[in-house]
């Protein structure tokens, strides 16, 4: 039987990759000028909040593997 630390570190790791997979379709057809794949028009102005929304993902990541790690370790004393 799994543990409840194993099944939230794969939610976890699930969430992260839908996140990273949404953010690179939207980077890819919502910035794109005439709807190729290769022709990607990014603004650093007028959408900075975007890419730092990845690095911030990655670290509340981070933590939360941090924690499910604590409590793991709690579980088993």
């Amino acid at each position: 039987m799994p543990k409840l630390s194993d099944i939230a570190t794969a939610f976890v790791n699930f969430l992260y990759l839908s996140i990273f997979i949404v953010s690179v379709i939207f980077l890819l057809f919502t910035y794109c000028k005439s709807c190729s794949i290769f022709d990607v028009n990014l603004s650093f102005e007028k959408h900075w909040w975007f890419f730092f929304m990845l690095p911030v993902v990655v670290c509340c990541d981070l933590i939360v593997k941090y924690l499910i790690s604590l409590v793991g370790k709690k579980g088993e004393n």
